[in-house]
């Protein structure tokens, strides 16, 4: 059948992309290594798996950076993902000169003079990193009141919300404000979230955010009935106080485009605002 010989070129062990992911990140399926480059001086081991999603490089990567720094540890070489403008301007705001950084690569074969290998993040970590880049990155609380986020994923290409109008009319009578994260450096991102009593969001790497948040903050997460990870954000939540909601959600195969019960969301919206109405009437 050609449409089943196409498949298999494409798709699993028989795929073309398979066999070139192998090559390329697997170093037992290498015939060889690269050519070993010689580093002097202390080179910083940051990067982790997966370390080019937003999520784990806000959530693993930096806060290895930030133990570093509290530790007084400089390095002259930093191997991080630092591909995109983004990473290179946070980077640098967190006190990293461009030539410092280097961006691992399937050819990169490194020999540093002094290896620094920080360790993972304990959650006394992460909520010491969230205050540290908070710090850095100019945010602090402001002392207008607090504000009410909603984080769309419209812009995506995953996990859109079929009815975010019906949802959205739903959250202005609770005067939350839509933000897009794309259209934001993470200063302005860190500032929003700093600020927020309350923060509503479909599943997505927008809510790592929630390291820059304030114990107490309200979080309402609509997560895909049926995916995998559904505790994710809440530990996270459990790491910074943050008190967790889900709403579960429907949602089509293709592109995981999500419904999400506006019943449902009115109900947590209830359990989220309402001991703020308590405490403002007392």
């Amino acid at each position: 059948d050609p449409k089943t010989m196409v498949a298999k070129a494409w798709l699993g062990r028989y795929g073309l992309r398979h066999w070139r992911y192998r090559l390329q990140v697997d170093l037992t399926s290498r015939r060889k290594l690269p050519p070993p480059q010689h580093l002097s001086g202390a080179t910083a081991a940051l990067n982790m798996r997966c370390s080019h999603n937003y999520y784990h490089w806000l959530t693993e990567i930096l806060p290895r950076l930030a133990t570093l720094q509290r530790a007084g540890v400089s390095c002259d070489h930093y191997l991080v993902d630092c591909h995109t403008p983004f990473q290179r301007a946070v980077l640098t705001t967190l006190g990293l000169r461009p030539e410092q950084l280097i961006q691992p690569h399937c050819q990169l074969l490194l020999e540093a003079d002094e290896l620094v290998v920080p360790s993972l993040p304990s959650p006394q970590c992460m909520r010491s990193f969230g205050d540290w880049a908070a710090e850095r990155l100019g945010c602090s609380a402001s002392s207008s009141p607090p504000r009410r986020i909603y984080v769309s994923r419209r812009k995506a290409g995953t996990r859109r919300l079929d009815n975010e109008e019906q949802l959205l009319e739903l959250l202005e009578q609770h005067h939350f404000e839509m933000h897009c994260f794309e259209d934001y450096d993470l200063p302005r991102q860190c500032q929003l979230i700093r600020n927020a009593e309350a923060v509503v969001a479909p599943h997505g790497a927008g809510l790592a955010n929630l390291v820059f948040a304030r114990p107490g903050t309200q979080v309402i997460e609509i997560f895909p009935d049926g995916r995998y990870n559904p505790t994710c954000y809440p530990n996270l939540s459990r790491t910074f106080g943050l008190a967790h909601q889900i709403v579960f959600a429907q949602r089509a195969p293709h592109k995981q485009i999500l419904r999400v019960s506006l019943e449902d969301a009115a109900l947590a919206l209830e359990r989220a605002l309402a001991p703020r109405r308590r405490r403002r009437a007392a």
